[in-house]
């Protein structure tokens, strides 16, 4: 399976209506069933940061086949410097698993990052996740 294609995806407008200043979330990127491929660090998505800006971030993480050790990492930057969430960190059994949603408050400079690392399988763990920059 392929990653190609799904990575994240920039919403400027919807039907035709620019998204910024309509009560839309100005930017939204979809990650949707991104593979993690290797037992290696592997990044779902960098977001640039061109302004301080606030944004809502959802994960969902989903395992098969075979229970897997799974860490899940958020970067970004505040005005008080580099910030970092873990969202998970250990096994994760077969099945979904929906993180706490997230609010952020960023900077410019800094991208929005998602790494996700499987230490003992390749190929088991999918993350669909979805960012609104608002």
């Amino acid at each position: 399976m392929s990653n190609s294609g799904v990575y994240s995806l920039r919403i400027a407008s919807y039907n035709g209506i620019p998204t910024y200043g309509n009560g839309i979330a100005v930017d939204i990127y979809d990650v949707n069933n991104f593979i993690i491929p290797v037992t290696t660090a592997t990044t779902v998505y960098s977001i640039p940061i061109t302004s301080t800006i606030d944004c809502l971030v959802y994960v969902y993480i989903r395992v098969i086949t075979s229970n897997t050790n799974t860490v899940a990492v958020l970067t970004w930057a505040d005005e008080s410097g580099p910030q970092t969430l873990t969202l998970t960190s250990g096994g994760l059994a077969v099945g979904g698993h929906p993180m706490t949603p997230f609010y952020l408050h960023m900077v410019a400079g800094t991208p929005l990052v998602l790494t996700v690392t499987t230490s003992n399988h390749a190929n088991q763990v999918f993350i669909t996740s979805d960012v609104y920059l608002m």
